[in-house]
This record gives structure tokens, sequence and C-alpha cells, in this order.
């Protein structure tokens, strides 16, 4: 049929042609068809050069030159893809900033969902699922509209959005700020600035915000250690004097309540409670979220300095 003369290389290119007609050496490929092609008389020297894998296979009942079982592309056969080929006069750069933009916000929200969930696993009796869900949409809602949003930031946010939702929806009366500051590994003051910077941007935003109820710390400190019922007003009393101290102005209100349960029960006789035991600053800070160092610290540094005040009738 037609004669090899030298093969140097496995390769197509490699092999040396020879018509067997007119013994021409000047064979082309078509490519079209696949067949050799002989340029002096035309005659077809080889046919189907090329090597038919299983997407090319041909049966003898098909009718039409077409391809069986195909292999598909994923990036030019998807339906939802396209490309173009145009100028775009510097808008992709743009382009690009913004979707940067918009992915790092994402990244912020998911980060705080993430910061609100581990905080509620930690909270002592549990957070509700109710309740994380309104802590994410406040987080949501008042994240979308800060220009700028940072790690540190986000924590304190997170914080806050717990602290709002626990207090101010779900009206938790065993939630406060030093609670959920140690949960969060934040200072007090910290999670203060971010509860009032939130709830006023809320308020903004037209997120409406139910009012707190005022907690009675002195009754819930009196009830714990079980102290006469009569010693709660008389540590009422000495409660609303040091408030008006300017060592207490700021401070948080359970803490100051804590002090001037340990200054009563020191600097009077009445230090036992109904059971006939001694009331400790230990006790004390068993009851409340208020550490026994900082109730002793506000006790010996603002309370004892104006201890004939707050004494006096």
């Amino acid at each position: 049929f037609f004669s090899f003369f030298k093969m140097e290389t496995l390769g197509f290119a490699s092999l040396n042609w020879k018509c067997r007609m007119c013994g021409s050496n000047d064979i082309v490929e078509d490519h079209a068809a696949g067949d050799l092609v002989c340029c002096n008389c035309g005659l077809v020297a080889a046919e189907r050069i090329c090597q038919e894998g299983e997407d090319e296979r041909h049966f003898e009942s098909d009718d039409f030159d077409r391809k069986h079982n195909e292999i598909s592309n994923e990036l030019t056969d998807a339906w939802d893809m396209s490309t173009r080929i145009r100028h775009n006069g510097g808008n992709l750069a743009a382009e690009l900033r913004t979707s940067q933009r918009a992915s790092k916000d994402d990244n912020g929200q998911m980060k705080c969902f993430m910061e609100i969930d581990n905080m509620a696993n930690r909270v002592q009796g549990g957070v509700p699922q109710a309740s994380k869900e309104k802590a994410k949409q406040l987080a949501k809602k008042y994240l979308e509209n800060l220009e700028n949003t940072r790690s540190k930031r986000l924590k304190a946010i997170s914080a806050a959005s717990l602290y709002i939702s626990l207090t101010r929806f779900q009206e938790r009366a065993d939630v406060s700020y030093t609670s959920i500051a140690e949960i969060a590994h934040l200072a007090y003051k910290v999670l203060t600035k971010y509860c009032q910077r939130m709830e006023d941007r809320l308020k903004e935003l037209g997120e409406v915000l139910p009012t707190k109820k005022k907690r009675d710390f002195v009754g819930m400190y009196v009830d714990g250690l079980g102290l006469p019922y009569p010693m709660k007003g008389a540590c009422e009393k000495i409660y609303q004097k040091a408030l008006k101290l300017k060592e207490c102005n700021g401070k948080n209100p359970e803490t100051v309540v804590a002090a001037v349960l340990l200054f009563y029960t020191r600097e009077t006789e009445n230090n036992k409670n109904l059971h006939g035991e001694k009331i400790t600053v230990d006790k004390i800070a068993a009851v409340g979220a208020v550490a026994a160092s900082t109730i002793h610290s506000c006790y010996q540094k603002d309370l004892m300095t104006y201890r004939q005040h707050l004494l006096s009738e």
C-alpha cells in the first residue's frame, strides 16, 4: 500500500513517506481530514493518521461525521459564564476595590458572629437561640454602617451586642457589664463605652430598644447573703449617699453596692446573717459578679474616706 523508508523518532513529523504512484517525497498533511496527500499527483498516501480516542470513536451505523462521548470542559461549557474583550477605562480597579471591601465586610461579620457564639456559650445559665440571633442582628446592623472595622473593635462590638440583647430584649437580671467583660476579656470601661455607642447608633438607625429596667442590687445582695430585711433600708441609704461621691461617679453600680454591704457589716454591729454566719468579702463576692479584690478596694479607698458622712442619719 505504501512504504516506510526511515523512522528517526516515534513522532509523526519524523516519518519519511514516499508516494506509491509517483515516488515523490513531497507529502503534506490535510489537517481537516487527517490525511496525508501527495503534492505531486494528489494521491492520498494514508488516511486518519491521528490517534482516535474514546471521544472520537466512529461506528458503522453512524450516518454523520460527529463525535461521541465528548469530554466536557467545565470552563467553556458553564452556562453562567461569558467572555468579553473591551476597554474598561480604568473602572476595573474600582470594581476590584469594591469587591475586596465587600469581602472584608463579610469576613468582619462572620468573625463577629463567631465571637457572639463563643461568648454566649460561656454565659452562666446559657443563652437562648433567639437572644443569639438578636445579638447578631444588632451587630450586623451596626457593622453595615461602620466605615472601618478592626479585630479589636469586633470583639467589643460582639460583647456589646450580646449584652444589649440579654439586658434589653431578654431582661436577664443576672447579666452585668462585669460578667460580660470577664467573658469577653475586655476592660469594664471599654465594654460600657461600646454599649453606649452602639445604643446611640442603633437608635439613630431606627432600632427600637426596650427600656432597660433598673436592677435592685441592694435587694439582690441582701437576699443572697441572708441578711435581715431591715438592713436593706439602711444599706439603700448609704448606697444613695455613695453614688453622689466623686470617687464613685462612673463606677459599676454593682461594685458600689457590694462595697456598701462590706462597709455596713464592718462598721456596724450588724455583721451576721440570719443563720448567725459572719459576713465576709468572699461571701459578698460569691453573690454577685464582682471580684473580692475590687469590692475591698472600693470599700477601702472610696467609702472609708467618707465614713462619718455615710453613717450619719
